[in-house]
């Protein structure tokens, strides 16, 4: 066993020795390091605590080798970072801080934003998963905020995840469904309540999944927080929701089905005969209000059907310039009012009684 430390140990070290001299990996001698330290590992574990910062800096010229060479990307390195971050993912709390903060803000974003291997993002979204689902130490991974961060831009790279076809022969439905699944898990627990806020784009996202099963899951969610009132549910779709993060997709149904789901399964349908729960008739708003609105509603209403009649009370108006109209509306009934009894006689007296009186 002293001799497996003791060649896993070189081989890391002379390793990123070899990186920092030359700027390159070899890949040669890598499998033989991570195959002692597989075996390490499971007798002790400790052991590869004191390895953090040699496979650190390792991963690091591993991603830098990885994302430089673009779409010709080596894919025996795809593997050995897996490894690394395997290595890595409950040893976070072990890091120093600028190690820390290098792997949470440098390298696992760079991975997400440049990779074009697929397997490697979704590799990274079962690192992420397992983070969520720990149980342990909270030391051990990385904090809430840092998981946001994570989850926000693998959302940034699902939306580009074209990027992926013109150099794999895959279908990223997989990659979208992986990516919903995390969400999910995230909405399905109430310790991460702070995450769903900034996640709502990727909620709404697994409103319009192809996977009926997941799908129906994130509706089910959707319909258990809002109240099975058709008042509350209107307020939700016109006035709160912003519907935009389902661009192009047809987000009504979804609306149609919030409706759907409020409807009582055991109650027949009939016609209402409680009158006061129908909406009240326009005019009968009208004639409820102040008789000068009245009066300025009935002058619009009849600019757009009879325009000339509006034109003759204003020559009229012009000629009788003199006649005094008092602003004090119980001063005067209507029809004493010399100005209105003009519009009255143009208009006629049908118009007058139906929208002022």
């Amino acid at each position: 066993m002293k001799n497996i430390h003791f060649s896993a140990r070189t081989t890391i070290g002379a390793n990123t020795a070899n990186v920092s001299s030359s700027g390159f990996v070899s890949i040669h001698t890598l499998p033989v390091a991570f195959g002692y330290l597989k075996i390490i590992e499971k007798q002790q574990p400790k052991y590869v605590d004191k390895l953090t910062p040699h496979i650190t800096k390792l991963l690091q010229k591993l991603i830098k080798d990885h994302t430089s060479a673009g779409v010709d990307y080596n894919p025996a390195f795809t593997e050995y970072i897996i490894e690394c971050l395997t290595l890595l993912k409950y040893r976070i709390g072990q890091l120093t801080s600028d190690l820390r903060k290098q792997f949470m803000n440098n390298f696992l974003p760079c991975l997400i934003e440049k990779s074009h291997d697929i397997t490697l993002v979704r590799a990274i979204i079962r690192l992420v998963y397992d983070w969520l689902k720990w149980r342990g130490d909270v030391q051990l991974v990385p904090s809430l905020k840092e998981k946001s961060q994570l989850l926000l831009k693998l959302l940034q790279c699902i939306d580009k995840s074209g990027r992926f076809h013109q150099h794999q022969q895959t279908n990223d439905n997989d990659l979208t469904n992986s990516f919903l699944e995390l969400i999910l898990h995230v909405y399905q627990e109430t310790n991460y309540r702070e995450l769903c806020i900034k996640l709502e784009a990727a909620f709404i996202l697994g409103l319009k999944s192809t996977n009926q099963q997941l799908r129906k899951q994130f509706f089910l969610i959707l319909d258990k927080n809002l109240r099975k009132t058709l008042h509350d549910r209107l307020l939700f779709i016109f006035l709160s929701q912003n519907w935009e993060y389902l661009g192009q997709h047809y987000w009504i149904k979804q609306c149609l089905e919030l409706f759907y789901t409020c409807v009582s399964s055991t109650i027949p349908l009939s016609i209402v005969d409680n009158r006061t729960s129908i909406l009240p008739a326009l005019t009968s708003v009208i004639k409820s209000g102040e008789f000068y609105d009245r009066y300025d509603f009935m002058i619009d209403y009849v600019k757009t059907k009879n325009p000339s009649a509006i034109e003759n009370v204003g020559i009229k108006t012009e000629q009788n310039s003199d006649v005094q109209i008092k602003m004090e509306v119980n001063d005067e009934t209507p029809t004493q009012n010399p100005a209105y009894s003009i519009i009255s006689n143009a208009l006629g007296v049908t118009a007058m009684s139906t929208l002022v009186t």
